[in-house]
């Protein structure tokens, strides 16, 4: 998306725009009280990483679009300071159709399907933005053709906004199923699906387990679980078709757990595996969203007591806080 220089520019548009809104418990009521309904999306931060958060972002923008509007209009007039006129230039940014086209073309809910479908998008965008009488997209300066391909007559041409902003979207779409095909087209994922089929079909060997896990894993006790484990739920009626049939069985039936040992051990490295890197996204944010509601609910003092291992068992309370007292410098299990 950052490779297409008209999706570059409205997304840095976006995030300075609710930075902006955002970073002000002043300007953030006074965008409130513009809220008609009591139900309506907030404004939601701008990710500067996962696409998914940025998504939801730009829906709240889209919105809150008239509402917006008004506030932005509504500062600019009462503040006469620099921020009054930085809402300024968000209003006139805001008040272009053109902004409005490549908010609609960035938030499209399906994509490779979309290539030839950019009438219907224009078509509602039009009517859209007439409604909440935007300024129109402007044409195009005209162009002379070269003199050295003209056959004798002068002619100019033109792209018009129609034909601009289709050349923009199929460049977007183009982009997002190459980075798509990209993300998920990893060594890992070709890896996790091999997996995946040994686990479901009794008939592959496990040569790409051992290759990979080598002596972590025993591959002939491995293989030996396996087949037992589809013995067991053939006779019991079951199939299963994928990684997630296989878990569910394991979670509903303890006795497997228990005397399957190396398939569970399969399945439990399985699961700590990181398929891409929003994965890895996602567990830091959630290590964060606890060490911030840890710090909330309790003191420094507590804290700091908190995420620490226990070294000796102490036969009474009172000695296991002198000791607290006395050794300051305790092991931190996590920062």
């Amino acid at each position: 998306m950052r490779n297409v220089k008209n999706a570059r520019d409205v997304l840095n548009f976006i995030r300075e725009l609710i930075t902006f809104i955002k970073q002000s418990p002043k300007r953030l009521s006074w965008f409130k009280t513009n809220q008609k309904d009591e139900n309506m999306t907030s404004l939601r931060p701008f990710c500067p990483t996962r696409w998914t958060l940025r998504y939801t972002s730009l829906c709240s923008v889209m919105d809150n679009y008239n509402e917006l509007l008004t506030f932005l209009s509504d500062f600019s007039k009462t503040e006469h300071n620099d921020a009054g006129s930085k809402a300024n230039g968000f209003f006139k940014q805001l008040k272009t159709a053109d902004t409005y086209i490549m908010l609609k073309i960035v938030i499209k809910d399906t994509i490779s399907n979309l290539r030839d479908t950019f009438h219907i998008l224009w078509k509602s965008a039009k009517k859209e933005w007439s409604d909440l009488k935007l300024d129109a997209p402007k044409e195009s300066r005209k162009r002379k053709k070269p003199q050295k391909y003209e056959d004798g007559v002068t002619k100019s041409f033109e792209f018009s906004p129609e034909s601009k902003y289709n050349q923009i979207h199929k460049e977007i779409i183009d982009h997002i199923l190459s980075g798509l095909q990209l993300r998920f087209n990893s060594e890992i994922r070709s890896f996790l699906c091999n997996v995946e089929m040994f686990l479901i079909d009794p008939k592959i060997s496990p040569e790409i387990i051992c290759t990979f896990y080598k002596d972590d894993i025993n591959i002939d006790k491995l293989k030996l679980h396996r087949d037992m484990f589809h013995g067991i739920i053939k006779g019991q009626g079951l199939i299963v078709s994928s990684f997630a049939d296989i878990l569910n069985i394991f979670k509903n039936k303890s006795y497997l757990v228990i005397h399957l040992t190396e398939l569970r051990k399969c399945i439990q490295l399985i699961l700590t595996v990181p398929v891409t890197t929003c994965t890895t996204e996602r567990y830091f944010s959630m290590l964060r969203r606890l060490k911030t509601y840890t710090r909330s609910t309790m003191t420094q003092t507590r804290f700091d007591s908190f995420p620490t291992r226990e070294h000796a068992t102490y036969s009474c309370p009172w000695e296991k806080h002198r000791f607290s007292k006395s050794k300051p410098q305790m092991d931190i299990v996590c920062p």
